[in-house]
Parts: C-alpha cells; sequence; structure tokens
C-alpha cells in the first residue's frame, strides 16, 4: 500500500532489547512508497539506543495534551514530516507504540531469535520476519557488520541512531 503523500514513512514492525538494566534498542522497519512515483519508494531498518527511562519520557512527551494530536516523528528521518503506524500519524499512536515495545522489551537472546525470523507463537522460524542485521551505519558515519555480533557497541552508542537502507529487488 502507497503512502497518502510523499511526506510521510509507514512503520511497519519494531522491536526493543535491553541491552543493560539501563539502556535499550529499538529497531524498526521503515517503508516509503509512492503510487506514482515508484522510484521514491524507500525502504529502511532504522535503530536507536536509549536509555529506558529517556524512552519512557519521551513516549509519556509524545501523549501529553500539548502534543498528541501533533504528528509523529523520528529525528534521524528529518525529510518526513510524520511516522504512519496502524494508519494513525499522531504522536498519541506514537506513544502507543513505544509504550508498547517498552512493555515487550526481550532479552538479548530472544532478541537475536527474533531478528532471525522466530515467531513465537508458532514455535518456528520464519524467513518473511526476518530483520536485516547486517551492514549498519551509525550517525558519525562507523559501521556496525553484524547487529547480532554488536551488543557492546550498541551499549557505547547511547542517543545516537543507525540505518540500513534496503535495496529492494525488481522482477526484470
Amino acid at each position: 500500500m502507497a503512502n497518502k503523500n510523499p511526506t510521510e514513512i509507514s512503520l511497519m514492525k519494531g522491536i526493543t532489547v535491553k541491552l543493560s538494566d539501563e539502556i535499550v534498542f529499538t529497531l524498526g522497519y521503515f517503508v516509503h512508497t509512492e503510487e506514482k512515483a515508484r522510484d521514491k519508494s524507500e525502504y529502511l531498518y532504522v535503530g536507536r539506543v536509549d536509555k529506558l527511562a529517556d524512552l519512557q519520557a519521551e513516549a509519556n512527551d509524545l501523549n501529553s495534551d500539548a502534543k498528541k494530536l501533533l504528528k509523529w516523528t523520528w529525528q534521524c528521518l528529518p525529510k518526513y514530516a510524520s511516522v504512519v503506524y496502524d494508519n494513525d500519524d499522531l504522536n498519541s499512536r506514537g506513544s502507543r507504540w513505544l509504550n508498547s515495545k517498552i512493555k515487550k522489551v526481550v532479552d538479548w537472546e530472544t532478541f537475536c531469535k527474533i531478528v532471525d525470523g522466530w515467531k513465537e507463537q508458532k514455535n518456528v522460524f520464519n524467513a518473511n520476519a526476518k530483520y536485516v542485521t547486517e551492514d549498519y551505519t551509525c550517525e558519525d558515519g562507523t559501521k556496525i557488520k553484524n547487529l547480532k555480533e554488536a551488543k557492546d557497541e550498541l551499549l557505547s552508542r547511547g542517543g545516537q541512531y543507525l540505518i540500513h537502507k534496503c535495496t529492494l529487488k525488481l522482477n526484470s
């Protein structure tokens, strides 16, 4: 499904893992497609490292009376005026999404299984549920070869984002 306008990006799925008692890593898969301009489509995995308390404070702030009806954005995606999740792009929805990820935070071992496509409900691995875990670029240009082997590296990146841009395979 295409985005309604060129200034929005859709959040398709995400997961939050506890790196330490205070630090978490949230990884989301974002898609931007335009029905009449497919060449402007963009597919991204975006990760962010936060103190758990700061992430909770952000979720609370997004749902404040002054902000809950504003458009939800992600700091490292400045070209998009809003993030859409479940057909909603308001901060109140972003707050609910963040709170859900905080509530469902997983340990490192579980994170590594889930990004490999683990579906706990069915007790199987599903290739379609995999996340891209290789070749991420940090804000400062540092490359992370494999997220599943980078727990200590992620811990050292508090307050930072990292991105993996995907190229879609087109049928010839």
